[in-house]
């Protein structure tokens, strides 16, 4: 019979195949006895694929960072340890990329239809921040943040990080 592979488990016993023209002689499977351990489906895989057996596959999962052999739990970037605008601006992009980087479109209608973002913001909006170099609005800061996915609690944390910021920054 024609080796399908992987391999699957056989729900009723087919009629058997004729063989293809010059395959007489080679096992079932392309002369692989079966699969390799440590190895997945023998699909190519791009440069940063990972085919392991129990190697995450497809849907990017927040908490989860790809490494060079598998996946680790990582935190999201802590705004708290933020010390000047530029830091506080560099971490929110990487809260961003912890959220699986959002397009500025993307982050628009989800804050929109967030219940603590008081009025819509554009991806025009979100695409300014850091820009002047400036710590940005403090209700900007919270839609950006809403727009990422981020929970109640997360935005609370960035805006506290941004009430001290903006009190540090008053004080020469």
């Amino acid at each position: 019979p024609a080796a399908t592979w992987p391999p699957r488990p056989a729900a009723t016993p087919a009629a058997p195949a004729a063989e293809p023209p010059g395959s007489a002689g080679v096992p079932a499977g392309g002369g692989c006895a079966g699969p390799l351990p440590g190895f997945g489906t023998g699909a190519r895989a791009g440069p940063s694929e990972d085919t392991r057996a129990g190697a995450p596959t497809g849907g990017k999962e927040p908490q989860d960072a790809k490494t060079k052999h598998g996946t680790r739990k990582v935190p999201p970037p802590d705004p708290g340890t933020a010390s000047d605008s530029a830091e506080f601006v560099a971490l929110m992009k990487a809260f961003r990329s912890f959220h699986g980087k959002p397009t500025l479109r993307a982050m628009a209608k989800v804050c929109s239809r967030h219940p603590r973002i008081d009025r819509p913001y554009s991806y025009g909006a979100f695409s300014t921040i850091g820009k002047n170099g400036k710590l940005p609005k403090r209700e900007l800061v919270c839609a950006y943040i809403a727009g990422c996915g981020g929970s109640d609690a997360e935005i609370d944390q960035w805006i506290e990080a941004h009430k001290r910021l903006s009190l540090d920054q008053a004080d020469p």
